[in-house]
């Protein structure tokens, strides 16, 4: 089934979903009574693929379901404009594949490299600055369980807050904090120099 929901309702839908408690019921029942009986079926299909373990919302993005403003696609990424921006030009980098953190894959690299292609686009042709962020979890603002990466314009003195006051931190806070979050690199055995070379000589061998 084609989706048959406004790209007003769907920045509606976007909306209600970082709402909390009461407000968020509240809001979702004055929501449904503006729905046709094709959208409400629409969304209760939808509420059970989600429940039974199908598409998450930007799955069905990446899948074509929903209409999109599309900036760039491969075979591993899907970049789109927020329908809701922060500011006009906010563009959404969706990995393809299903993952719900940033640490939940070992590389995402790639995907930080498109969206600092998409940076240079807004610096080049909006001459304006920009973030780049991930949201890891609902309490650090993610509203989807899908990993993307936001890349927002920037104007002076518009109404996006990404500043935060700094706190004075004690010495035995910091330390324990530190062997808490300490990272250790381990390394990869190194493979044997004959067995690489064998290796090489069966790559270059022509059948």
């Amino acid at each position: 089934m084609e989706n048959p929901l406004t790209q007003e309702q769907i920045a509606k839908i976007q909306y209600i979903q970082t709402l909390k408690g009461e407000d968020q019921q509240k809001a979702w029942d004055e929501f449904l009574k503006t729905l046709s009986k094709e959208q409400y079926e629409f969304l209760v299909n939808q509420n059970k693929q989600q429940e039974g373990g199908g598409d998450c919302f930007f799955c069905g993005i990446i899948e074509g379901k929903v209409d999109t403003y599309k900036l760039y696609e491969d075979g591993k990424v899907l970049v789109i404009l927020d329908i809701n921006p922060a500011n006009v030009g906010h563009a959404l980098v969706i990995p393809k594949e299903h993952i719900v953190a940033s640490y939940e894959k070992k590389d995402v690299g790639y995907f930080f490299n498109i969206a600092n292609m998409v940076a240079k686009k807004i610096k080049d042709n909006l001459e304006m600055d920009s973030n780049i962020f991930v949201a890891n979890g609902e309490k650090a603002g993610q509203k989807g369980q899908h990993f993307l990466i936001h890349v927002i314009p920037r104007k002076s003195e518009d109404k996006v807050n990404m500043i935060w006051e700094g706190s004075s931190a004690e010495e035995k806070d910091l330390k324990e904090m530190q062997e808490k979050l300490k990272i250790t690199v381990v390394e990869q055995p190194k493979e044997p120099k004959v067995i690489k070379e064998v290796k090489e000589k069966e790559e270059r061998r022509i059948p």
